[in-house]
Parts: C-alpha cells; sequence; structure tokens
C-alpha cells in the first residue's frame, strides 16, 4: 500500500491580539495644608573699599495661609535658615540665618499670618579680587505640635532632601548643599544684622 502523500495545509497566522491599555489614573495631587508665599527684601547696594564691592541686606517676608477654607489649621512652630552661596566655591553655602518662631491657629476663610526675619548683611565681590557669600537660598520647617514635619519649603530642592540635618546647622557656619560642615571656611566677613 502506498502512503497518502502528505499535504501540508497552509495554517492563517492568528491575527494580533490588540489590548488597549487604560492609563492609570493620575493621583489628584494633595492640597498642601499651609499655603506658603515668600518675598524677599532685595537690597543689593555698591558698598566698601573698592567700586565693585557690593552688599547684601536680605530680610524676608514669610506670608503663612491655611489651604482649606472651612477648617482652621491648628497652630505649628516654624523655623527659617537663609543661605549665602560663596563666591569663590560654588558647592559651599554659608548659613546667614536661623530664626524659630510659632506660628497661631490659621482660621479656614481668615487673614494669613505674615512675619518678618530681622534683617542681616553679607558683603560680596564677584569680579577681579573675588571674596565673600552672596544671598542665594531659603528653607522653611513647619512642624505640628509634637514636633512632626508637616511643610518644608525651600528654593533649593538639595536643601529640601536634607531637611533632617537642618537642625545641626549653625549661624555663620560653612556646609555643602547636602549639609555636611565644609570646616576651616570661615575666611570671609561675618554677617553682621541691623539696618
Amino acid at each position: 500500500m502506498e502512503a497518502d502523500p502528505v499535504v501540508e495545509e497552509e495554517v492563517p497566522e492568528p491575527a494580533p491580539v490588540v489590548v488597549e491599555s487604560t492609563p492609570e489614573p493620575t493621583p489628584e495631587p494633595t492640597p498642601e495644608p499651609v499655603v506658603v508665599d515668600m518675598l524677599r527684601k532685595k537690597q543689593t547696594r555698591v558698598n566698601g573699599g573698592d567700586f565693585d564691592d557690593k552688599t547684601d541686606r536680605i530680610a524676608l517676608s514669610i506670608k503663612l495661609s491655611n489651604s482649606d477654607v472651612s477648617l482652621p489649621f491648628p497652630g505649628m512652630s516654624a523655623t527659617v535658615f537663609i543661605f549665602g552661596q560663596s563666591v569663590t566655591t560654588r558647592d559651599l553655602y554659608r548659613v546667614l540665618v536661623i530664626e524659630s518662631f510659632q506660628v497661631p491657629q490659621l482660621p479656614g476663610r481668615g487673614e494669613p499670618f505674615v512675619y518678618e526675619t530681622k534683617q542681616c548683611v553679607t558683603g560680596w565681590d564677584n569680579t577681579y579680587a573675588k571674596w565673600g557669600d552672596r544671598y542665594s537660598d531659603w528653607l522653611l520647617v513647619l512642624k505640628d505640635a509634637s514636633g512632626k514635619i508637616i511643610l518644608t519649603k525651600s528654593t533649593s530642592e538639595w536643601f529640601q532632601r536634607n531637611v533632617a540635618k537642618a537642625p545641626e546647622l549653625k549661624v555663620n557656619g560653612y556646609y555643602s548643599r547636602n549639609f555636611e560642615a565644609q570646616a576651616g571656611m570661615n575666611r570671609t566677613r561675618a554677617v553682621s544684622f541691623g539696618p
């Protein structure tokens, strides 16, 4: 007996299955409990021994308001840090001011709380004879009654990342952007306070 010839049938390839993916919903950003508005009262003047020496007078106005219009927000403690960046070394920051203050309960539809920092003065020159520290950034840390951080705001992302090290900072101390102390850097003029 003869074997039946093998006939190969063409099997059509299955059509590709198109699965439409539904994008995962983006979570709604949770509103911050307190709205922070920070305003620098800027005064930079040519002042000092040379025509290009500059003096920075730095004071901040901090306005805190409740983001919820119906419920009051309990009182809290706040600490503000003001930094100057070295003119000669870019990753070197000097703490110009550390001020702590109490914030009363913020009403739902009430007036915002405003705090004015004391003014500090620092000098610098960024031309031929480079020296000093010029104003660069601020960091605000808000804590509830138990001492838990409820909000941090800063002009520097690095400072916000390293907020856990902020209690170790000292006025006129020099630090990297990771808040690591830099010893032996007090080679510029000290910060003064006043008009």
